[in-house]
């Protein structure tokens, strides 16, 4: 497989496909990781003062921090995993949907 990825601070920018080939062939996901959905790549790394895994208890609104990082960015959603899995969302209708 001919993975590409970009350094973004401290993460990686990969396309969905590439992200769901290493999930699906070498265990690439494997607890307390983080996954950002974009419209198109980040130009802007994620604040450190906003964890997502799920060992944080998150508000039902996103802080203002996050809504206008991920405003900024285009980001759409972010998944965070652990003990469970936390998500923050702008677009009520993925909020609607994921909740249920």
């Amino acid at each position: 497989m001919d993975a590409s990825f970009d350094e973004l601070g401290r993460g990686i920018v990969i396309d969905g496909s590439t992200l769901l080939s290493l999930v699906g062939k070498h265990d690439f996901l494997h607890g307390f990781d983080e996954v950002w959905l974009f419209t198109e790549k980040p130009s802007e790394d994620k604040p450190e003062a906003i964890p997502l895994t799920s060992d944080v208890h998150l508000q039902e609104q996103p802080s203002d921090a996050v809504a206008n990082w991920m405003q900024r960015c285009g980001c759409i959603a972010g998944l965070g995993d652990g003990d469970g899995l936390n998500f923050v969302t702008l677009r009520p209708s993925i909020a609607e949907l994921w909740s249920t």
